[in-house]
């Protein structure tokens, strides 16, 4: 009986584990990507000069009134829990919330290991709950710094839970543990704040002395092995921990499957076993597993699909043939079909022509064994929707052959906007760090008025790349941004560190030289732009070659030309330096300003 009962149990535990692999890839791709959407949110936001102004002036009422009301509309705009700014020994200097009775303002965090780990590394990443408000989110923290001085951390709170709440409808048992194997994301509230195994002294200690969990009791769940082992009634029957990493580094997916049915089909091929002479017993084995096999697999896909079509994304599987094997309710719908309908299909035979080949570079990576991440953009008439995807590699049990591919798809359109409203309200563009538009504005307005009061020189360059759309046409818009981030690093290395230097948007650039002695030193800078730009840029191990046209404008600053004037004339001479035939530039100054050429 006993051989019987390993036998049926090895081929029900197969089945069940391979059902609840692949759900638990697809809900380790989804918060990769969830997480992965507010990376930059930080940066962005420690750049700008007023979170910069109230960590410099902390005394001062209006530097700091500025900077709540500042990170009030980007915590709206962001989607945030809250965004607040503290000072390098801990103290909160301002928050979204400042007009709120539980504001952060005031507060001391320097307990909290995101505070430390921005100051020593310059980021902090931590789960935890709210120390004042008691709700649960994720802190993401980076160093603010003026000069090379470090001057605080900034941070931002975001609400992870509805990826919780999406698998919980599917009533399927996943979570997210921490570094100490704590379960702190969980569709079943019975498991959340409970490690996976006791806690060592010194753990437990950390945990506390940062505030991590509040007053959770943290329990362990008792466990042998890889298996969890809660009461059922008189009996105690196994789930399964299924685990996979990932981007935070400590942090992993959990799967917790339920293998009562895979011990009960073990103990019915037992007991078949013991009753019955050996070719009876193999025969009603095998009936008996064939048709509990098909029925709990056919359970194991209910909950697979549950699942995925719970989840706010688009989810499929791919075979390395590129056949489809799975797609969910939201990606089926998306083309204009269903989940059954797709499976078998070839991907060619489902999208558009241009659509299934500008996938292609990306999927071939992806069956090669890499995660990749790349987005797609569309745009009809006046519509636009951006969509991102990340496709993660399914390996076989003894990890040498890609046996699939995990696509998820989600729409982030919405991301994109709040992103640009955030650069709105904020001075810097969030890709190249740069000044943006109105940063540009800001500054060519205080060089103009100080040039004219001054009686000193002022120099507008205008730059426009040449041949950046077949960029991202051929490679895609993840190397298109590392091309225009990588420029904008040889571009500010060319000025003076009072130069303003702007990405005004997509591949144009503007310099402002508040004051230069000679008109020569700007065409000097011009002529060394064009000359950059043409040199090849090297993208993750591709060459690229682009070129650059730029357009000067010198003006006279009479008392009646204003900031508008400057632009308009740098425009034009951009636009003649197109039309000569681009790699070049031009040079354009109103009357009193005298022209020199260049030696």
């Amino acid at each position: 009986m006993w051989s019987g009962y390993r036998v049926a149990l090895h081929v029900w535990s197969g089945s069940q584990l391979s059902a609840a692999s692949q759900a638990l890839s697809s809900f380790a791709t989804s918060l990769d990507s969830l997480l992965a959407r507010h990376e930059s949110l930080p940066r962005i936001l420690a750049l700008e000069t007023r979170v910069v102004a109230a960590l410099e002036h902390a005394d001062a009422p209006r530097a700091v009134d500025a900077a709540n009301r500042f990170l009030e509309s980007a915590a709206s705009a962001g989607g945030l829990q809250a965004a607040y700014v503290i000072d390098a020994r801990g103290t909160t200097v301002a928050a979204s919330n400042w007009n709120r009775k539980n504001s952060f303002i005031g507060r001391n965090y320097d307990y909290r290991p995101y505070f430390v780990d921005a100051l020593k590394t310059g980021v902090g990443r931590l789960y935890a709950i709210g120390s004042i408000n008691g709700e649960p989110g994720y802190f993401l923290a980076t160093r603010v710094q003026r000069q090379g001085r470090l001057l605080g951390v900034m941070v931002v709170k975001v609400d992870l839970r509805p990826l919780q709440a999406a698998a919980a409808q599917a009533g399927q048992a996943v979570g997210v543990v921490d570094e100490h194997g704590i379960v702190f994301l969980s569709s079943q509230p019975a498991l959340l704040y409970r490690p996976l195994q006791p806690l060592t002294a010194p753990a437990l200690a950390e945990v506390r002395a940062a505030r991590r969990y509040g007053e959770q009791a943290l329990e362990p769940l008792r466990t042998e092995g890889d298996e969890v082992m809660p009461t059922r009634g008189r009996f105690e029957q196994p789930l399964r921990i299924l685990r996979q990493p990932i981007g935070v580094p400590g942090w992993a997916v959990v799967s917790f499957v339920d293998m009562q049915p895979a011990a009960i089909a073990g103990l019915t091929g037992g007991a078949a076993g013991a009753a019955a002479a050996a070719l009876v017993i193999a025969l009603c084995t095998v009936a008996i597993l064939r048709r509990r096999r098909a029925a709990e697999l056919h359970h194991s896909e209910a909950r697979l699909r549950a699942i995925a079509d719970n989840l706010p994304v688009m989810v499929c599987f791919v075979s390395p043939s590129q056949h489809y094997v799975f797609a969910n309710a939201l990606y089926a719908q998306m083309v204009d079909s269903t989940g059954a309908e797709l499976a078998g299909r070839h991907l060619g035979d489902v999208l558009d022509a241009d659509e299934y080949q500008a996938i292609q570079p990306h999927l071939q990576r992806a069956l090669a064994g890499e995660t990749v991440v790349f987005e797609r953009e569309y745009r009809r008439m006046r519509s636009y929707r951006c969509f991102e995807a990340t496709a993660r590699p399914e390996w076989d049990v003894e990890h040498k052959t890609v046996t699939g591919v995990h696509v998820t798809t989600q729409e982030v359109t919405e991301t994109r906007r709040r992103l640009s409203e955030l650069a709105q309200l904020s001075q810097l563009d969030h890709l190249t760090q740069l000044l943006n538009r109105k940063g540009f504005d800001a500054r060519l307005a205080q060089a103009v008025d100080a040039a004219r009061q001054n009686r000193r020189t002022l120099a507008l360059l205008y730059i426009d790349l040449d041949g950046f759309k077949p960029v991202n046409d051929i490679h895609g818009h993840g190397v298109g941004d590392a091309l225009l981030c990588a420029f904008s690093r040889r571009l500010a290395r060319l000025v003076r560190s009072d130069d303003a230097v702007a990405r005004l948007g997509g591949d144009e650039f503007a310099v402002v030289l508040p004051a230069i002695a000679d008109p020569r030193i700007a065409e000097r800078l011009a002529a060394a732009i064009v000359k950059m730009a043409a040199t090849p840029f090297d993208i993750d191990g591709t060459r690229i070659a682009i070129g650059a046209s730029v357009g000067v404008a010198l003006p006279s600053l009479q008392a009646h030309e204003q900031a508008e004037t400057v632009v308009r004339l740098a425009d034009a001479m951009l636009y003649e330096a197109k039309r000569a035939g681009k790699g070049a530039f031009r040079v354009g100054a109103t009357a009193a300003t005298s022209l020199l050429p260049v030696p």
